[in-house]
């Protein structure tokens, strides 16, 4: 448990950087589910997030709190179906997730 406890918290100082630039408009493509680029901040994120919810899942974790991870990869839904991939709403999305990160200090 505690290397996913790791994972997530360098999840989240990776994903915090990445949401500060998105909400300055320098990432317009951060919340892109189908992102290929190999040095791409939304592949790199969006698959590390996928790997702690996978871990998350076969160790024994308290499930009424949401990760980090699963925030992230809602948002990147809301940004592909809400907003339909605009990238005027990234740094909205952007700004909204570290108000809720913030907020809920998780």
């Amino acid at each position: 448990m505690k290397d996913v406890d790791t994972l997530e918290a360098r999840f989240k100082a990776e994903l915090r950087g990445a949401l500060l630039r998105a909400a300055r408009g320098r990432s317009p493509t951060l919340f892109s589910l189908d992102e290929t680029r190999t040095r791409s901040s939304a592949r790199v994120l969006r698959a590390k997030a996928e790997r702690i919810i996978e871990l998350r899942r076969s160790y024994s974790v308290d499930r009424s709190i949401e990760p980090v991870a699963a925030k992230y990869l809602k948002a990147c839904l809301a940004w592909k179906h809400l907003h339909q991939g605009a990238r005027e709403a990234v740094p909205e999305i952007a700004k909204q997730l570290l108000t809720e990160l913030d907020s809920h200090g998780t």
